[in-house]
């Protein structure tokens, strides 16, 4: 597929959009506590996602919507061979 200049820095700008929202989706998802076990409580990362677990997890998935629209502008992008991207 052939991309013009304008399309290339789309794609770019919207993956460095993407890039820090998967990274944050991923460092939630991978620390998440399964089980508030007594050893388990004790370590920082548990007892930080516990606390904060609020507005945590909401943002997790509003990170989830943000990163699917993203994907799909970015298809959308990638795929159009309307003018306005020529």
């Amino acid at each position: 597929m052939r991309l013009t200049d304008k399309k290339k820095n789309w794609l770019i700008v919207l993956g460095l959009i993407a890039v820090p929202l998967l990274i944050f989706v991923i460092h939630v998802q991978l620390n998440q506590p399964e089980s508030m076990t007594g050893d388990y409580i004790r370590l920082w990362k548990s007892t930080w996602h516990e606390k904060n677990k609020e507005w945590l997890y909401p943002m997790k998935f509003i990170c989830l919507g943000i990163l699917g629209l993203l994907a799909g502008s970015g298809l959308m992008i990638a795929l159009s061979k309307s003018e306005r991207w020529k």
